[in-house]
């Protein structure tokens, strides 16, 4: 389950996972094929990427344009 909110950049939503815990720790599902596609969006991920930065790193995310252009999920 996730909840969707449009952004002010056009064909790009937040995407808000549903975050479950107990007293094991907590689980969450980042994609889910069905799902996303229910909310209009592509499934066939070129690349997907997680990382941890220090505090006070800003990473940021490079734009392409066709024909190198694919759709990217960032978490």
């Amino acid at each position: 389950m996730f909840d969707a909110e449009e952004t002010s950049l056009p064909g790009c939503l937040r995407i808000c996972p549903i975050v479950r815990a107990d007293r094991r720790g907590t689980f969450v599902k980042t994609f889910h094929v069905e799902e996303f596609r229910q909310l209009g969006l592509p499934t066939s991920f070129a690349e997907e990427y997680f990382s941890v930065s220090q505090r006070g790193v800003l990473r940021g995310l490079h734009f392409q344009i066709p024909p190198m252009e694919h759709e990217k999920i960032v978490y």
